[in-house]
């Protein structure tokens, strides 16, 4: 993945994370605090975010894009317990508390078969944490912090609800309330996000799933992780259990997967091969 600095003049600072085993990569952003105090940079990083499918991101910009129905989700198996988004804002800044919307708020239903963040540590740069327990309600929740200055924020996942289906832990929102009473609202302007999946991967994966050929054609645009997919979309068909987890976990959210404990490459024709 590759790091890319962005500016906003209005609405909630947005940044990239890295996928898992990377190093960070970061965007800058700016914040304004209101009509009278400059600007804040405000540069946003995490410890993991799930990799994009087909037109979804799940970077940790998302979680101060000024949407609810996008989300900052980790990327490590299990509910990512110890996983992290930081905020690092360009200079010291008197923080009176935060708000978060725990979960991916993209509809109820979505909501409910992601993990929700229950529990989170939130560490400031002088040296002081704060434990902050959320309700597992679909609604912003705010924190009062009282004055702490400090020149970023972290927040911890410490504790999870589960959902019912995905093992995953999502935060689609967190704005900021500085001292000064603006809080910290962007909007990205004139600057792409990081590519996604280009449009032709699941008209790919369709004709795929059902048997029939694909080109070179076919592929142009694609990355790496867009053709591992789609090779493995071969076996998907016909039931395979991955040993990769990603692998697993992508083609778990098909509604055409059907996982079998007897299948065998033999389950495949000559030309699937």
């Amino acid at each position: 993945m590759i790091g890319a600095i962005i500016l906003l003049g209005i609405g909630r600072p947005r940044g990239l994370g890295v996928s898992k085993g990377e190093g960070r990569d970061r965007h800058r952003v700016e914040t304004p605090r209101g009509n009278s105090s400059p600007e804040v940079h405000t540069t946003v990083s995490a410890s993991s975010f799930r990799p994009s499918e087909a037109t979804t991101s799940y970077d940790p910009g998302n979680a101060i894009d000024g949407r609810l129905n996008t989300a900052w989700v980790e990327g490590v198996a299990g509910p990512g317990i110890g996983q992290w988004i930081r905020f690092d804002f360009d200079r010291e800044v008197e923080l009176r508390g935060l708000t978060i919307a725990p979960g991916y708020f993209k509809t109820p239903v979505v909501w409910s078969i992601n993990n929700r963040l229950a529990a989170a540590g939130l560490q400031f740069s002088d040296g002081s944490v704060q434990h902050v327990r959320l309700n597992d309600r679909m609604e912003q929740q705010p924190i009062v912090l009282g004055s702490i200055k400090t020149s970023w924020v972290k927040i911890v996942i410490e504790e999870v609800y589960f959902s019912r289906d995905q093992q995953d832990t999502a935060l689609s929102e967190v704005s900021f309330d500085f001292a000064d009473g603006s809080s910290a609202n962007a909007i990205a302007t004139g600057v792409p996000k990081p590519a996604l999946t280009p449009a032709n991967y699941d008209s790919a994966e369709a004709r795929i799933i059902s048997g029939q050929m694909i080109g070179t054609s076919d592929l142009a645009g694609m990355y790496r992780s867009d053709l591992q997919r789609l090779r493995n979309a071969i076996f998907a068909r016909h039931g395979r259990i991955f040993n990769t987890p990603d692998l697993q976990r992508y083609f778990s959210g098909k509604p055409w997967y059907s996982p079998r404990p007897d299948y065998s490459d033999q389950d495949l024709t000559h030309r699937g091969r």
